[in-house]
């Protein structure tokens, strides 16, 4: 049998590729590509290939019992594309990536080989590792995996953005062919390495469907991945989990009943759920009867009764234009997954101030921060006191593992020294680590909320237009109310005072 070269190699995937694109199934199209003279070489490989497939070989799995055609980076992209349903169109762009030299032919041999018993094969070793890093992380429910390089290793942790915890170190080596394989996975230009990519790896993992978004960000020791696990089942809205609290669900119940029309933000720093807090105010009052028109930049769940939008910046429909044209069609309910540009700041405080209520999310470190930013957004104190309707705020607590939380006797010294001076001494909870919790000392975490609605006085500080006195009164009344509510989860030992301490630095690094 004669070598394969880049040619051939290039020639092959792509007519492959638009055969499936035609929509002429697996078999027949290697049948065709079989029957032709020409490159004979693929073409008694594609012949191999549909035997492998009639016994119930997938196509990539077929791909690596020739490793001297097809290299580990082929067979894997095309994996990727087999577990995206987007085989005809990764065929393609894998074409591509041949013709330009990123992805070459291997050795040209076209010998068929056994890799089952290949036990130290490296491409398996590496697609093992990554499924088994993903399917851990789903086991412990994580909501983050981030890989961050260092100046000779690599940090691998799991958490949620606002908190991680340290979970593998590993080798440069070992993480540059990972990071390969997860942008295989993602569709993305293995061969970027200057700019930023984001990215999407739809699989299953245990029989669930899995949505992960995958960021790789630049940094001065290399690409630092992170991949975001997306789960269909927090598309299930449940007021009384999202708020645990009835004297909660109380008050975010009459703040979406008592405004016709308004802004409502929903907001807390990032990771703290403003999202599914969103999602689950809009599920309360979708009886099916409104008009509801959910404006996205990716459209993650979708739910029966709102119109979901997914934005277009490429074409034009950006969040500011998708607005203007959601206006016009007069719904009761607009939805603004974020608000971060003067334009649409001030598109949606006049729908606000005319008749349609108006949802978005912010982060903010505190409630005052938001009317900051929509301050620094340039959106005036007319449209600032005739649009706002409330600022919903929230963090997430981690809660004492019950399993190993203990009783400790503090003294005023001992909180001094924690620099919470203003809690009294006596005792409180702490925990040292178990199997359960995975030695972290927490399991679960709980939501704490504070509700700001503009009364007369701070409505009449917000037509002042004065920044600083906005935010001061806001913060004056509320710094209080969130402080009390941390002290009361200390005080009944649902979390620590460590956890206290930084939830608290949190809100305000100055303190």
């Amino acid at each position: 049998m004669s070598k394969v070269n880049n040619a051939q190699l290039e020639k092959f995937t792509r007519k492959f590729g638009k055969m499936i694109s035609s929509g002429i199934p697996l078999v027949k199209s290697l049948s065709l590509i079989a029957g032709e003279n020409e490159d004979e070489p693929m073409a008694e490989i594609a012949q191999k290939l549909i035997s492998m497939l009639k016994e119930g070989f997938t196509f990539s799995s077929g791909l690596e019992r020739f490793p001297g055609i097809f290299t580990e980076v082929y067979v894997a992209m095309v994996k990727a594309a087999e577990k995206q349903g987007r085989l005809d169109e990764g065929l393609v762009e894998l074409a591509d990536h041949i013709g330009e030299g990123i992805v070459e032919v291997g050795s040209g041999d076209s010998e068929m080989v056994e890799l089952d018993s290949q036990e130290d094969n490296p491409a398996l070793k590496v697609i093992k590792k990554a499924n088994s890093i993903l399917s851990e992380a789903f086991k412990k429910n994580v909501r983050a995996i981030f890989f961050k390089p260092e100046a000779d290793r690599v940090m691998l942790s799991f958490g949620d953005p606002s908190h991680l915890e340290q979970h593998e170190v590993l080798s440069m080596d070992d993480y540059v062919k990972l990071l390969t394989r997860f942008k295989i996975m993602s569709c993305l230009d293995i061969a970027e390495k200057r700019l930023p990519q984001d990215g999407r790896i739809l699989l299953r993992i245990e029989g669930e469907k899995v949505d992960l978004r995958t960021q790789i960000i630049p940094t001065a020791f290399g690409e630092q991945l992170m991949l975001f696990f997306i789960y269909k089942r927090d598309a299930v809205v449940d007021p009384e989990k999202v708020f645990p609290d009835p004297e909660d669900r109380k008050k975010i119940s009459n703040i979406i009943e008592a405004f016709k029309s308004g802004l409502i933000v929903f907001s807390g720093p990032s990771g703290s759920g403003k999202t599914t807090t969103m999602q689950t105010a809009v599920a309360m009052i979708n009886d099916g009867m409104k008009s509801i028109i959910s404006l996205e930049k990716e459209i993650h769940y979708t739910f029966e009764g709102v119109s979901h939008v997914q934005l277009r910046p490429g074409i034009g429909l950006n969040m500011a234009a998708a607005a203007k044209s959601a206006i016009r069609s007069d719904p009761e309910l607009m939805v603004l997954s974020s608000l971060t540009d003067e334009k649409t700041a001030n598109i949606a405080f006049e729908a606000a101030e005319n008749g349609i209520k108006v949802f978005t999310q912010m982060a903010a470190r505190n409630p005052a921060d938001v009317f900051r930013q929509f301050i620094n957004l340039k959106v005036s104190s007319n449209l600032l006191y005739g649009g706002m309707g409330a600022v919903v705020f929230q963090v997430l607590v981690r809660k004492l593992c019950p399993n190993c939380s203990m009783n400790m006797e503090l003294s005023q010294i001992d909180l001094d020294q924690m620099q919470l001076p203003d809690f009294k001494p006596g005792k409180y909870a702490e925990s040292k680590g178990c199997d359960t919790c995975e030695n972290t000392g927490y399991l679960g975490r709980i939501p704490l909320y504070e509700f700001v609605v503009p009364d007369k006085k701070m409505k009449d500080t917000i037509i002042k237009g004065d920044p600083d006195e906005i935010t001061d009164t806001i913060e004056k009344n509320q710094k209080k109310a969130f402080a009390e509510k941390l002290r009361k989860l200390a005080e009944d030992k649902i979390t620590s005072l460590f956890e206290v301490r930084r939830i608290q630095k949190m809100l305000d690094p100055s303190i």
